[in-house]
Protein backbone atom coordinates (compact mmCIF):
# COMPACT_ATOMS: atom_id res chain seq x y z
CA UNK A 1 0.00 0.00 0.00
CA UNK A 2 0.81 3.39 -0.89
CA UNK A 3 0.13 6.40 1.45
CA UNK A 4 0.43 9.73 1.24
CA UNK A 5 -0.57 12.98 3.40
CA UNK A 6 0.58 16.39 2.42
CA UNK A 7 -0.60 20.35 3.03
CA UNK A 8 -1.22 21.82 -0.44
CA UNK A 9 -2.23 25.12 2.27
CA UNK A 10 -2.80 25.76 5.32
CA UNK A 11 -6.30 24.64 4.94
CA UNK A 12 -6.46 22.04 3.35
CA UNK A 13 -4.71 18.59 3.65
CA UNK A 14 -4.69 15.83 0.75
CA UNK A 15 -4.35 12.24 1.68
CA UNK A 16 -4.33 9.28 -0.72
CA UNK A 17 -3.60 5.99 -0.32
CA UNK A 18 -3.18 3.11 -3.43
CA UNK A 19 -3.20 -0.37 -3.94
CA UNK A 20 -3.05 -3.38 -6.40
CA UNK A 21 -5.51 -6.33 -5.68
CA UNK A 22 -3.29 -9.01 -6.14
CA UNK A 23 -6.45 -11.86 -5.71
CA UNK A 24 -7.78 -13.95 -8.47
CA UNK A 25 -11.50 -12.30 -9.24
CA UNK A 26 -13.20 -14.54 -11.30
CA UNK A 27 -15.91 -12.52 -12.43
CA UNK A 28 -13.03 -9.56 -13.63
CA UNK A 29 -10.95 -12.08 -15.37
CA UNK A 30 -14.00 -13.87 -17.65
CA UNK A 31 -13.58 -11.75 -20.93
CA UNK A 32 -9.95 -11.01 -20.97
CA UNK A 33 -9.02 -7.69 -23.15
CA UNK A 34 -6.46 -8.04 -25.79
CA UNK A 35 -3.96 -5.70 -23.66
CA UNK A 36 -3.61 -5.37 -20.46
CA UNK A 37 -5.36 -2.69 -18.55
CA UNK A 38 -5.60 -1.37 -14.89
CA UNK A 39 -9.40 -1.75 -13.16
CA UNK A 40 -9.24 1.23 -11.17
CA UNK A 41 -11.86 1.93 -7.94
CA UNK A 42 -11.13 5.66 -6.75
CA UNK A 43 -13.06 7.39 -3.97
CA UNK A 44 -12.34 10.62 -2.97
CA UNK A 45 -14.00 11.71 0.72
CA UNK A 46 -14.44 15.30 1.14
CA UNK A 47 -13.98 16.09 4.72
CA UNK A 48 -14.97 19.67 6.23
CA UNK A 49 -13.08 19.54 9.25
CA UNK A 50 -14.59 21.89 11.97
CA UNK A 51 -13.86 21.47 15.77
CA UNK A 52 -17.35 22.71 16.86
CA UNK A 53 -18.45 19.41 14.49
CA UNK A 54 -18.38 15.45 15.71
CA UNK A 55 -16.03 14.15 13.44
CA UNK A 56 -17.49 12.40 10.41
CA UNK A 57 -20.16 14.59 10.10
CA UNK A 58 -20.99 16.18 6.77
CA UNK A 59 -18.77 14.31 5.05
CA UNK A 60 -19.10 13.47 1.16
CA UNK A 61 -17.43 10.78 -1.31
CA UNK A 62 -17.35 10.51 -4.83
CA UNK A 63 -16.28 7.25 -6.43
CA UNK A 64 -16.11 6.45 -10.04
CA UNK A 65 -14.87 3.77 -12.05
CA UNK A 66 -12.07 4.12 -14.61
CA UNK A 67 -10.49 1.26 -17.28
CA UNK A 68 -6.89 2.24 -17.94
CA UNK A 69 -4.80 0.45 -20.77
CA UNK A 70 -1.21 -0.59 -18.49
CA UNK A 71 0.65 1.35 -20.78
CA UNK A 72 -1.28 4.23 -20.71
CA UNK A 73 -0.60 4.78 -16.74
CA UNK A 74 2.97 3.37 -16.71
CA UNK A 75 4.70 5.59 -19.72
CA UNK A 76 6.12 8.46 -19.35
CA UNK A 77 4.89 9.95 -22.28
CA UNK A 78 1.13 9.16 -21.39
CA UNK A 79 0.66 8.83 -17.73
CA UNK A 80 0.51 12.40 -16.69
CA UNK A 81 -2.52 13.03 -19.41
CA UNK A 82 -3.91 9.85 -18.27
CA UNK A 83 -4.19 10.55 -14.59
CA UNK A 84 -4.77 14.31 -14.80
CA UNK A 85 -7.98 13.14 -16.33
CA UNK A 86 -8.82 10.82 -13.65
CA UNK A 87 -8.21 13.67 -11.60
CA UNK A 88 -10.10 16.02 -13.06
CA UNK A 89 -13.30 13.71 -13.14
CA UNK A 90 -12.76 13.75 -9.12
CA UNK A 91 -12.83 17.98 -9.43
CA UNK A 92 -9.59 17.19 -7.75
CA UNK A 93 -7.63 20.59 -7.78
CA UNK A 94 -4.94 20.54 -10.09
CA UNK A 95 -1.95 22.30 -7.96
CA UNK A 96 -2.90 18.77 -5.92
CA UNK A 97 -2.24 16.78 -8.52
CA UNK A 98 1.54 15.87 -8.86
CA UNK A 99 2.27 14.57 -5.20
CA UNK A 100 -1.15 12.58 -5.97
CA UNK A 101 0.83 11.36 -9.42
CA UNK A 102 3.85 10.31 -7.90
CA UNK A 103 1.91 8.06 -5.38
CA UNK A 104 -0.52 6.33 -8.11
CA UNK A 105 2.57 5.76 -10.49
CA UNK A 106 4.48 3.99 -7.52
CA UNK A 107 1.91 1.41 -7.12
CA UNK A 108 0.93 1.39 -10.30
CA UNK A 109 5.02 0.02 -11.03
CA UNK A 110 4.11 -3.27 -9.18
CA UNK A 111 2.10 -4.46 -11.57
CA UNK A 112 5.15 -5.18 -13.57
CA UNK A 113 5.54 -8.54 -11.39
CA UNK A 114 1.65 -9.40 -11.93
CA UNK A 115 1.06 -12.04 -15.41
CA UNK A 116 -2.55 -10.96 -15.27
CA UNK A 117 -4.69 -9.10 -18.32
CA UNK A 118 -7.23 -6.96 -15.51
CA UNK A 119 -5.14 -5.66 -12.87
CA UNK A 120 -7.64 -4.47 -10.16
CA UNK A 121 -6.11 -1.04 -8.30
CA UNK A 122 -7.98 1.06 -5.70
CA UNK A 123 -7.13 4.16 -5.23
CA UNK A 124 -8.33 6.38 -1.85
CA UNK A 125 -8.35 10.43 -1.46
CA UNK A 126 -9.42 12.22 1.24
CA UNK A 127 -9.27 15.89 1.49
CA UNK A 128 -9.78 17.37 4.89
CA UNK A 129 -10.52 21.34 4.64
CA UNK A 130 -10.57 22.59 7.73
CA UNK A 131 -13.43 25.52 8.34
CA UNK A 132 -12.90 28.16 10.54
CA UNK A 133 -14.49 28.37 14.44
CA UNK A 134 -16.01 31.86 13.47
CA UNK A 135 -17.76 30.77 9.81
CA UNK A 136 -20.00 28.10 9.86
CA UNK A 137 -20.00 26.56 6.08
CA UNK A 138 -23.14 24.88 4.50
CA UNK A 139 -22.95 21.42 2.62
CA UNK A 140 -23.81 23.22 -0.53
CA UNK A 141 -21.81 26.10 -0.06
CA UNK A 142 -18.61 23.96 0.46
CA UNK A 143 -19.31 21.75 -2.29
CA UNK A 144 -19.62 24.27 -4.46
CA UNK A 145 -16.30 26.04 -3.39
CA UNK A 146 -14.74 22.45 -3.77
CA UNK A 147 -15.80 21.93 -7.26
CA UNK A 148 -14.89 25.57 -8.12
CA UNK A 149 -11.63 24.60 -7.47
CA UNK A 150 -11.19 22.46 -11.15
CA UNK A 151 -9.15 24.04 -13.11
CA UNK A 152 -8.33 24.05 -17.22
CA UNK A 153 -5.03 22.99 -18.39
CA UNK A 154 -3.33 25.61 -20.01
CA UNK A 155 0.28 24.60 -21.88
CA UNK A 156 3.26 26.69 -22.16
CA UNK A 157 4.27 28.15 -25.33
CA UNK A 158 6.43 26.36 -27.61
CA UNK A 159 8.86 28.77 -27.30
CA UNK A 160 8.94 29.53 -23.62
CA UNK A 161 9.66 25.86 -23.66
CA UNK A 162 12.37 25.67 -26.07
CA UNK A 163 14.26 28.62 -24.09
CA UNK A 164 13.76 26.35 -21.09
CA UNK A 165 17.36 25.94 -19.20
CA UNK A 166 19.30 22.75 -20.17
CA UNK A 167 21.82 21.50 -17.33
CA UNK A 168 24.35 18.09 -16.98
CA UNK A 169 23.75 16.73 -13.28
CA UNK A 170 27.25 16.80 -11.49
CA UNK A 171 27.29 16.16 -7.87
CA UNK A 172 24.50 14.18 -6.88
CA UNK A 173 20.95 12.62 -8.97
CA UNK A 174 17.94 14.26 -8.72
CA UNK A 175 14.67 12.54 -9.20
CA UNK A 176 12.40 13.56 -11.88
CA UNK A 177 9.08 13.66 -10.06
CA UNK A 178 7.16 12.96 -13.60
CA UNK A 179 8.95 9.32 -14.15
CA UNK A 180 9.95 8.83 -10.65
CA UNK A 181 13.08 7.89 -12.90
CA UNK A 182 16.41 9.23 -11.15
CA UNK A 183 18.11 11.64 -13.32
CA UNK A 184 21.76 10.20 -13.22
CA UNK A 185 24.87 12.31 -12.88
CA UNK A 186 26.31 13.19 -15.76
CA UNK A 187 23.18 13.28 -17.82
CA UNK A 188 21.87 16.55 -19.59
CA UNK A 189 18.18 17.66 -17.73
CA UNK A 190 15.61 20.75 -17.76
CA UNK A 191 16.10 23.20 -15.30
CA UNK A 192 13.00 25.63 -14.80
CA UNK A 193 13.21 29.07 -13.92
CA UNK A 194 11.82 27.89 -10.14
CA UNK A 195 14.98 26.18 -10.42
CA UNK A 196 13.24 22.66 -10.35
CA UNK A 197 15.08 19.74 -12.44
CA UNK A 198 13.11 17.14 -14.75
CA UNK A 199 14.45 14.65 -17.52
CA UNK A 200 13.81 17.17 -20.60
CA UNK A 201 10.97 14.74 -22.69
CA UNK A 202 9.53 14.48 -18.80
CA UNK A 203 8.83 18.10 -18.33
CA UNK A 204 8.39 19.28 -22.16
CA UNK A 205 5.08 16.62 -22.32
CA UNK A 206 3.90 18.06 -19.19
CA UNK A 207 4.11 21.61 -19.79
CA UNK A 208 2.53 21.05 -23.27
CA UNK A 209 -0.56 20.34 -21.00
CA UNK A 210 -0.26 22.38 -17.96
CA UNK A 211 2.29 25.52 -17.65
CA UNK A 212 2.98 25.48 -13.96
CA UNK A 213 6.05 22.78 -12.48
CA UNK A 214 4.86 20.32 -11.01
CA UNK A 215 6.32 20.89 -7.72
CA UNK A 216 5.86 24.87 -6.93
CA UNK A 217 3.25 25.70 -9.64
CA UNK A 218 5.55 28.09 -11.29
CA UNK A 219 4.10 29.32 -14.21
CA UNK A 220 5.90 28.94 -17.49
CA UNK A 221 4.67 31.72 -20.11
CA UNK A 222 1.50 30.29 -22.10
Amino acid sequence: MFLCSFNMSINTTYQCEAWLIHEEDEQINHSLPCEAIFLIKMYCQIIPCDSTVEQGTNTSTIFKEFHVQRDYLLHNTTSWSTLSSMLADMNIPMYAYPMLMVKIKECAQNCRDMERKVIPMVVKLRIIHAVSDIATVSDEAFSESFSSQRLTFVGASKSAIDALETVIIQNFSNQCVICLEDIQIGIEATCLPCKHIYHGGCISNWLKNSNCCPLCRFQIPS
